[in-house]
């Protein structure tokens, strides 16, 4: 079912776990949106810091807060979800920023499908509070759809609606990392994706991250998701591009070795490209050198050096020394 979502009132949905060194900048993003039409859902997961105090000290009436026994993440979204007054859901990291016009921004589609995951741009931001990614995804549902086979395009920033992903069982507790990726390749046949072509949130880097400093275990997980719904692609893509995502899936996140053997299998018929030789010269680096190449995401430190020739990251890092911390 399409609506017109100009009047469409927003859960925002925030999972908390001993955030407190960030969580007022995030709070305050939330509570300072230019759209007024939304409930703030925080969940507490069992914090033993500060951030019961710092959410209490909001008597904001739009924030509607639970403490639980720790959990976990997805069984925390999951528990948010149920009890989120409105549809509609906005979901924002408790270390996060988002950007004033954000739930503006969602409220303007016009083809809002009840199927629809929304996705947006996003700056990564350091501990100096400056940006050094700019994450663009882009493309409509079937370009999405793609890329989603090799990477989670779609950020913990998104808006959807809660009946359609509980439709389908929401978060699995099983995973500690990437449940959100698990999530969308599970919905992935069914689900219409959208990508609004505007920085909407800006997003903290932490080197005490549980991805990060788990860098080989989120690997081997994703690697293992997209295992898992192997077969997915069959009706996306054809044979060729079916067995090169499968090289990259092998290359970002499984066996470099097997990446290299199915890339050398396939350069006569992809004829030259050189992204692909020279994924194949870096898969006989040793793992801590590989790895941290693949970490360096070049390609997002691209789009913010073009993003910076035009200017755009003086916004953004002004933005943050009176936002971030």
């Amino acid at each position: 079912m399409d609506c017109s979502s100009a009047h469409i009132k927003i859960s925002v949905l925030m999972t908390v776990y001993n955030d407190s060194k960030y969580l007022k900048y995030s709070i305050e993003s939330i509570i300072n949106q230019s759209y007024k039409e939304f409930e703030f859902v925080i969940i507490n997961d069992g914090s033993i810091d500060e951030s019961e105090k710092i959410i209490l000290s909001y008597r904001d009436k739009r924030i509607k807060y639970y403490k639980l026994n720790h959990i976990g993440r997805a069984n925390a979204l999951n528990f948010g979800l149920d009890v989120c007054a409105y549809d509609w859901v906005a979901l924002i990291d408790a270390d996060d920023i988002s950007m004033p016009n954000r739930l503006y921004e969602y409220s303007q589609i016009n083809d809002l499908s009840d199927n629809a995951i929304v996705t947006n741009w996003v700056k990564v931001f350091n501990e100096r509070n400056k940006v050094i990614y700019s994450i663009k995804p882009a493309g409509g549902n079937e370009q999405l759809k793609n890329r989603l086979l090799l990477h989670s395009v779609v950020l913990n920033c998104v808006f959807y609606n809660k009946k359609f992903v509980k439709k389908y069982e929401a978060y699995c507790n099983e995973y500690t990392v990437a449940e959100e990726y698990f999530l969308w390749r599970k919905v992935l046949p069914f689900a219409r994706f959208i990508a609004i072509p505007k920085y909407l949130h800006l997003m903290r880097f932490r080197k005490d991250s549980l991805s990060n400093n788990s860098f080989d275990a989120t690997r081997y997980t994703v690697r293992q998701i997209q295992k898992l719904f192997q077969g997915q692609e069959i009706q996306l893509i054809n044979e060729r591009e079916r067995n090169l995502i499968n090289g990259w899936q092998e290359y970002f996140y499984g066996d470099r070795k097997l990446a290299r053997e199915i890339f050398l299998k396939l350069i006569l018929k992809l004829f030259f490209q050189p992204k692909i030789f020279f994924a194949i010269i870096t898969t006989f680096l040793p793992n801590g050198h590989f790895n941290k190449w693949i970490s360096l995401r070049i390609r997002f430190r691209i789009y913010n050096f073009l993003d910076s020739l035009m200017l755009s990251n003086r916004y953004y890092n002004k933005y943050l020394k009176t936002n971030a911390l």
